[in-house]
């Protein structure tokens, strides 16, 4: 995931946490700048972040005022992505998972993004589990971010098993 948009989740995840903590709406927000020192980040992000707020129903704007309208629900925030080694053993596990399951059957395309947003990993902790995986032969890369499944005759199955 890029920084700047997992910066932007953070600190969206962070302003709801701050709201469902905060008093019973409605209510006023603070300032931009207060919130953009108080979180750590810029104007820009405050202003996606009350952007975000708006769309959800979350904060009220006219004009130049910003109300607080209601508690954030657990349905509002982003999932929480990692890409340490836990979340990469995960993702491989996921990968085979679908791989044994034929859930990936054999010619299928798929993209790290699909994988990462099903797995709930990061798309670096699903792209390296790919990588170790088509080191044995069961998957590729394809041009434009896409992987492919590949087909195995009983020749290969047998000598992936002597691996073992």
């Amino acid at each position: 995931m890029h920084r700047r948009a997992l910066l932007y989740e953070q600190t969206t995840n962070r302003f709801l946490d701050t709201l469902r903590s905060g008093p019973r709406p409605p209510y006023a927000l603070a300032p931009e700048t207060e919130l953009a020192e108080r979180y750590g980040v810029s104007r820009s992000t405050v202003r996606k972040v009350v952007l975000r707020l708006k769309t959800l129903g979350i904060v009220r704007v006219k004009r130049r005022k910003k109300t607080v309208v209601r508690k954030p629900a657990k349905k509002d925030y982003f999932p929480v992505r990692y890409d340490t080694p836990a979340s990469r053993e995960t993702a491989e596990r996921f990968v085979l998972r679908k791989l044994t399951s034929r859930e990936l059957p054999p010619e299928a395309r798929f993209s790290e993004l699909e994988l990462a947003n099903e797995a709930g990993c990061g798309r670096g902790a699903v792209r390296e589990a790919l990588i170790r995986i088509s080191r044995f032969g069961l998957i590729e890369k394809t041009p434009r971010q896409q992987w492919r499944v590949i087909a195995l005759d009983e020749a290969r199955i047998n000598e992936l098993m002597q691996m073992h």
